[in-house]
């Protein structure tokens, strides 16, 4: 092997262990931001824990007695959804009630 092919070579092996050391940094930063955003909603979640659907947002998107928004606020609380990907359900109250919680 030349002079110039190890040259290569080493620059070669040089520029692939930087690109290793970039990637894992760069999965431990995305990994500590889920992690933050995790303790964000957890602490949210814990305030709310007392909280019901009308001492939280109030009655603005209520038509009448917000009882729909309360039964879906109250079961995402129960059950510790926090993803509102799985708001879902019959009636739209009830999903706003469960998507406000999540």
């Amino acid at each position: 092997m030349t002079d110039g092919a190890k040259q290569a070579f080493g620059w070669i092996a040089v520029l692939a262990i930087g690109f290793a050391i970039l990637q894992a940094h760069d999965k431990k930063v995305e990994a500590d931001a889920y992690a933050a955003e995790d303790d964000a909603v957890a602490t949210a979640h814990s305030e709310m824990a007392d909280k019901t659907y009308q001492e939280e947002k109030g009655f603005m998107d209520c038509t009448e007695d917000c009882s729909g928004h309360e039964a879906g606020f109250a079961w995402a609380k129960t059950h510790e959804i926090d993803d509102d990907s799985d708001c879902h359900g019959d009636s739209d109250s009830f999903v706003k009630g469960f998507f406000d919680f999540a």
